[in-house]
This record gives structure tokens, sequence and C-alpha cells, in this order.
């Protein structure tokens, strides 16, 4: 005889279901704790406090730039006519303020240098989890065209 049978005969039907719903709850519960957990690895400093960093997706959303001066060319790149993208890797932190910026894929010439440079100075409404503010790693892309 299954156990399930034993219990449905011994136990009133109300607290069956009573069992199963705190089961459930305590399933829940661990699974929002999960999700709560900070992910493994990268995480920044805050106003003395270190916290973790995310990534956009599974109830984290993006930081939004609020203020973005336009980067300089290199006088290099002038020099050579050089324009392009430069890919930075950038921590936004739960304040709005870049941190941990690297370069991901580079043209040289001193626009690496130019666009570290202009998105050190950028501040962001800060990406949230759940409505809290968080640490966001982005990736960013910076075109730089000669002008005429």
């Amino acid at each position: 005889m299954s156990i399930w049978k034993n219990v449905a005969r011994n136990v009133p039907h109300a607290s069956i279901i009573l069992i199963l719903l705190v089961c459930g709850a305590a399933v829940f519960v661990a699974q929002e704790e999960q999700a709560k957990a900070p992910p493994p690895g990268l995480t920044v400093l805050v106003n003395g406090v270190r916290e973790p960093v995310y990534k956009a997706g599974n109830g984290v959303r993006p930081p939004r730039p609020l203020y973005q001066p336009e980067p300089e060319l290199s006088y290099e790149a002038r020099k050579r006519k050089i324009q392009g993208v430069v890919t930075l890797d950038v921590v936004v932190t739960s304040i709005g303020k870049t941190t941990q910026i690297r370069v991901l894929q580079g043209r040289g010439y001193g626009l690496d240098e130019k666009a570290i440079e202009a998105v050190s100075k950028w501040k962001f409404q800060p990406g949230t989890k759940y409505g809290v503010p968080v640490s966001v790693e982005i990736a960013v892309e910076i075109d730089f065209h000669l002008r005429s």
C-alpha cells in the first residue's frame, strides 16, 4: 500500500491540503531566496559596501543613460583619418556611476583611451532587480566619426 493511500485513510482531507500548501510554500520561498542570491563572481564597492554585479535579464533591468558627453577623436586618429567603433565592458553601479571599464574591441590610435575617458564621465539611472537599484554589467559601443 502506498504511503499516500495510508495518509488519505488516516488524515482528514483538510489536513492533507494544508500539508501540500505548506510544502508548496516552502519550495516557493526556497526558489525566491535562490533568485535573490547574488551571482557568483564579479562584485563592486559602492559607498564602502561590496555588492554583486548582475547582467540584464531574469528580473534585472539595464541602466539608462542620463548624461553622455561625446568622446573626442584622438590627435593620432584625426591625423591618420581613423574612425570606427570601440566596444567597452562597463559596470554601472547602483548609484549610476561607471566603473571597471575595459576594452572588449578596440580600434587603437588613442581611440580606446578616449572612449574610456568619455564613458567614465557618463551618469546613469541605475539598473534594477525587482525594482531595487543594483550594479549591472553592460556593453557600450562608442562610434567615432571624422567630421568634415
